[in-house]
């Protein structure tokens, strides 16, 4: 119910003892409160807010920006009719990097490193994929130099055993790379997912605090064609 509603009935026209001003100060409430009278919504604007929702289901990463050149109006008033509709844009924005002092990182080894050939560098992240009821975490392992997915799996959990799997089916497709980079991830940096280079040549190599180029390819890599 709205601040409007809820006042109008606590106060009297015509009471004995007290003005409709008075009434409206003992309240803490503006007099022009009491006398607004409530604009219909036209019926322009309400087949505007049922387009804005069904769209809004089949495009929920659309903010107010987009809507508002998707339909043709400012973003001021796309913006005022999500909020009438209690819309909000989707994004990811919940942290996937989280790092464990006790674990070993590893220097960042490709300032200077350009990739040359297949197998020359990989890089893995993880990201997540929002859903009507929640989302999955995916992970993925791609090749710098021919930007080819080598590897995916999905989880609904941030556990490590799903980047193992990732890990492990692209050493038995694809051989081993010249580096392998990360971020400081508990995932990458953990035990079980470093145990899977033992006795390999592969260089390991992790983005430090602010190095967020380091990995972009991968994220990029995962809007693309993810390899079945």
């Amino acid at each position: 119910m709205s601040y409007r509603c809820c006042i109008k009935p606590l106060i009297v026209s015509g009471h004995s003892h007290f003005s409709l001003s008075a009434q409206c100060l003992l309240l803490g409430v503006p007099r022009s409160s009491f006398y607004y009278q409530p604009v219909p919504v036209s019926s322009a604007e309400f087949d505007l807010l049922s387009c804005i929702d069904r769209f809004h289901f089949l495009h929920p990463t659309f903010g107010s920006r987009r809507l508002g050149v998707q339909f043709g109006i400012s973003r001021g008033r796309a913006k005022r009719l999500m909020q009438l509709l209690h819309l909000e844009a989707t994004y990811p924005s919940r942290r996937t990097t989280l790092s464990n002092p006790e674990h070993k990182k590893f220097p960042y080894l490709l300032r200077d490193v350009i990739p040359s050939y297949p197998n020359h560098i990989w890089s893995t992240d993880i990201t997540y994929i929002p859903l009507n009821q929640g989302f999955m975490y995916l992970v993925a392992i791609i090749d710098w130099y021919s930007r080819m997915i080598l590897s995916w799996r999905l989880s609904n959990t941030m556990d490590v055993n799903f980047c193992i799997d990732c890990l492990r089916e692209a050493f038995e497709n694809y051989g081993e790379p010249e580096y392998f980079n990360s971020d400081q991830g508990v995932q990458f940096t953990s035990q079980k997912f470093q145990e899977l280079f033992a006795g390999r040549a592969t260089k390991i190599s992790m983005d430090g605090k602010g190095r967020w180029v380091g990995n972009v390819y991968t994220v990029a890599g995962m809007g693309g064609r993810l390899r079945p």
